[in-house]
């Protein structure tokens, strides 16, 4: 479970990073537009949907928590002591 835990954390530090950096994402819809036997027309249509940068600096903490989370729940050291 914590490296589950561990690993979602990641993917949402990468989610995060991407959403900052690009800030928007598009999604094409396909449609038909015109078809002839041999020929078939296709139109594409795109929407596009804001990320606002609160969205992924908020995905980027979660997780590092989850991060920390995971690696607290492995027993892992979070701090080395040089003695």
């Amino acid at each position: 479970m914590k490296t589950v835990i561990w690993i979602i954390g990641a993917l949402l530090i990468v989610v995060g990073v991407i959403s900052l950096i690009f800030g928007d994402f598009t999604l094409l819809q396909h449609e038909a537009a015109i078809e002839l036997a041999p020929l078939k027309l296709r139109a594409a249509e795109g929407s596009t949907i804001p990320l606002p940068p609160l969205i992924g600096g908020a995905l980027v903490i979660l997780g590092v928590v989850l991060m920390t989370v995971g690696l607290a729940d492995a027993g892992l050291p979070m701090k080395r002591r040089l003695d």
